[in-house]
């Protein structure tokens, strides 16, 4: 792992959600009603090798993610941990069209946000072509 990849995905995965989170925390709280959705990886459920900066990072959030959803249910504020696979975008340096479509990934979020009864509290998806298992 090198040392300034990690501070960098530290703050971009990690910090910089949780810093959204604060900010719009106090307003949720008072109308007692909202929804956080992290989006995390399925990095999360497995680990890959030469994405330890990357894993760390996820699985990080992962858990402020966890701990969020027990300190805010009974202000009836929901947490959805999302877990995309792989997904088409310029991420990567070549594409992949055998990835989800970003739009696949964003309906199964929208199904989620417009949920009336109870939180889904998760959400795995991924491409049919990934092999690996957690």
């Amino acid at each position: 792992i090198h040392l300034p990849d990690l501070r960098y995905m530290f703050e971009l995965n990690c910090v910089s959600p949780l810093s959204i989170i604060q900010e719009f925390y106090p307003v949720m709280s008072e109308k007692q009603a909202g929804l956080f959705v992290n989006i995390l990886s399925t990095c999360c459920l497995f680990h890959s090798p030469m994405a330890g900066s990357y894993s760390a990072t996820k699985d990080a959030m992962e858990g402020i993610s966890k701990i969020l959803l027990k300190e805010v249910k009974d202000e009836h504020i929901g947490v959805c941990n999302v877990y995309p696979g792989g997904v088409d975008t310029n991420f990567r340096a070549v594409p992949n069209h055998d990835y989800l479509r970003p739009e696949t990934v964003a309906k199964m979020i929208k199904a989620c946000m417009e949920n009336e009864e109870g939180c889904v509290h998760d959400i795995v998806i991924r491409p049919s072509i990934e092999n690996n298992i957690p």
